[in-house]
């Protein structure tokens, strides 16, 4: 199917596919549909943190959709990886110190904390590389590499969401951990591999992935 694309277009399109499955890996459908369960099993209510979590994802929504234009995508995408990295690991040291006893009063702290800042960088990050998709690539492949990175995403998505309780049962720590992980080479993959578009034809970022790839 690679065929289909011209040579120059098969980084990019490896580039975001491996950005839309890094995501996807580092918990994203994970924290969405399990957070209730997250919440509880961190020690908090399960109501409280929902409704928090509502608020927090309408609030940074409208903040994304401002800021994406006025800093551009490749800052806000780093922003983002790294806040999902850390919050995740936030999240792991939570359940660590709680499985251990060592700090019963602030661990479901910060549990919420990592919750609210994880929610809240997906929010912002969440739709770069769908916005990626149709600022890299000329019209003719454009269909193609969507169809591509939309079915990695998926399927990535839901052997995570699939799988998350399992993991949960085998440690809370370690499945945030992993999430951790992913996200952190979500980050290096963004920070070495991801050119700003904002404002730039395709021409131009053309050049630009050519210049970064010599």
């Amino acid at each position: 199917m690679l065929e289909i694309f011209q040579k120059k277009y098969v980084r990019q399109l490896l580039t975001v596919a491996g950005m839309i499955i890094l995501m996807n890996l580092g918990g994203v459908n994970a924290f969405a549909f399990y957070s209730g369960v997250i919440f509880v099993s961190a020690g908090l209510s399960s109501m409280v943190g929902l409704i928090t979590l509502a608020a927090t994802q309408t609030i940074v929504g409208i903040a994304g959709i401002l800021l994406i234009d006025k800093l551009g995508r490749r800052p806000l995408l780093l922003v983002s990886t790294a806040v999902l990295c850390f919050s995740s690991f936030l999240t792991g040291l939570s359940f660590f110190l709680k499985e251990f006893n060592l700090w019963d009063q602030g661990s479901p702290v910060l549990a919420f904390i990592g919750l609210l800042m994880y929610t809240g960088s997906t929010i912002v990050g969440a739709g770069i590389p769908s916005l990626l998709l149709s600022e890299l690539f000329p019209i003719n492949v454009k269909g193609s590499a969507g169809s591509i990175c939309n079915f990695m995403g998926s399927f990535t998505g839901w052997v995570v969401a699939y799988y998350f309780n399992f993991l949960r049962e085998w440690s809370s720590t370690g499945t945030f951990f992993i999430f951790s992980a992913f996200c952190c080479a979500n980050f290096i993959l963004s920070a070495t591999m991801v050119p700003e578009t904002k404002g730039r034809t395709l021409e131009e970022i053309q050049a630009s992935v050519s210049h970064s790839s010599v």
